[in-house]
């Protein structure tokens, strides 16, 4: 099974700015009829069948890249082609991220590798450490992780070792310059309306 943890949130009480707002938003999108799993299913079971269940999400990101070389498009930059979203939004990674960034972790050296002091309980720290791949050498000890493969956790945390070992609040993996690059794609059009995936895929 595969996980996908994005930042998506709606106001949860009435008396909460905007919840009836976000509920008519929320309701809208519900209500909305979307064929993509219809096309993507006849997709597999005519053109591409795989008759003993062995489908994966790469199949199913195959087969929409072909719907937009059936409609002569180019995939959008939004769309998961060199990196799955899974990957990409690795709830272990964030978790990570937001602790370094809330200064509630700080990186010691040791010979060839990191220690990472957690300004949490020994309890929740475990949770942190089975996050980490096998290949960082990660081992917790009270509310510390040890981090034997530093330059690969560096890589997969998006900060350099020096970063880590640096002033907690020095630490930004983001781009700051504001130039908005990194903002999602508007799928508004001109007329104030949602073009929606399939309207932007074959219209």
């Amino acid at each position: 099974m595969k996980i996908l943890s994005m930042d998506v949130s709606f106001p949860s009480n009435p008396e909460d700015p905007g919840f009836y707002e976000a509920q008519d938003a929320l309701t809208d999108v519900l209500e909305r009829r979307n064929p993509i799993f219809s096309y993507v299913a006849r997709r597999m079971l005519d053109r591409e069948p795989w008759t003993e269940g062995t489908g994966t999400v790469e199949d199913v990101r195959r087969i929409v890249r072909g719907f937009y070389d059936d409609a002569g498009r180019s995939v959008p930059d939004y769309f998961p082609a060199d990196e799955p979203a899974e990957k990409q939004f690795d709830t272990g990674r964030l978790k990570w991220q937001r602790d370094i960034d809330g200064g509630r972790v700080s990186f010691e050296r040791e010979p060839d590798a990191l220690r990472a002091e957690f300004d949490r309980e020994a309890w929740e720290v475990h949770d942190y450490e089975k996050r980490l791949d096998k290949r960082f050498m990660a081992d917790k000890s009270g509310r510390s992780v040890y981090i034997g493969a530093p330059e690969r956790f560096a890589d997969w945390i998006g900060y350099s070792v020096e970063t880590l070992l640096a002033d907690p609040e020095e630490n930004d993996p983001t781009d700051s310059t504001g130039d908005g690059a990194d903002d999602p794609p508007d799928d508004t059009d001109h007329d104030g309306e949602s073009t929606g995936f399939l309207g932007r895929l074959f219209g």
